[in-house]
């Protein structure tokens, strides 16, 4: 552990005191002044070895050592302990979403082809605000997506396709 250290440089009486000591005592106060300049380059030192050290650690990803992908996530470009901001999150959600728009209208097409469709709501609270978790699901198929409102207006919204209930049997 580093420890801090201040350089005490001699005052003008003690700089004079020296003086009308003589050679000896000046030579002592100077001496003095040094080790204290070669300490705190020392200390410079480890700490800029400690510094790189830091930085190599903090460069490292799955692409240029042995780390796993998984170790890479958001926080690698956050080399000052800065929080991702809800902006990066917002686009990079955005962004997903585009790249995965014929992938999800491939899975509501055959939600609407399926024989059985299983639909269900749950609440759960979003920044303190009610909101809705609405899931959708066939066989092999599952989506869920959070809306604000719950019943056929947010079924629609999520694209949730509209099902008629086949008409009760009557019994003999």
């Amino acid at each position: 552990m580093l420890r801090s250290m201040n350089l005490q440089m001699p005052t003008d009486e003690e700089i004079h005191t020296a003086f009308e000591q003589g050679e000896a005592s000046v030579m002592a106060l100077f001496h003095d002044v040094a080790a204290q300049v070669t300490e705190l380059a020392q200390q410079l030192a480890k700490q800029g070895e400690l510094l790189q050290e830091l930085q190599a650690r903090v460069a490292k990803s799955s692409r240029n050592s042995s780390k796993p992908p998984s170790s890479d996530g958001y926080r690698k470009v956050n080399l000052v302990q800065h929080r991702v901001s809800e902006a990066t999150v917002l686009k990079a959600s955005e962004q997903l979403e585009r790249c995965i728009e014929l992938s999800t209208e491939a899975v509501k097409g055959r939600w609407r082809d399926a024989e059985v469709l299983h639909v269900e709501e749950s609440g759960l609270r979003v920044t303190g605000k009610l909101h809705w978790l609405h899931v959708a699901s066939t066989e092999s198929l599952t989506s869920d997506e959070v809306h604000a409102k719950r019943g056929q207006e947010a079924m629609d919204d999520t694209g949730i396709p509209k099902r008629q209930l086949p008409p009760p049997r009557r019994q003999p």
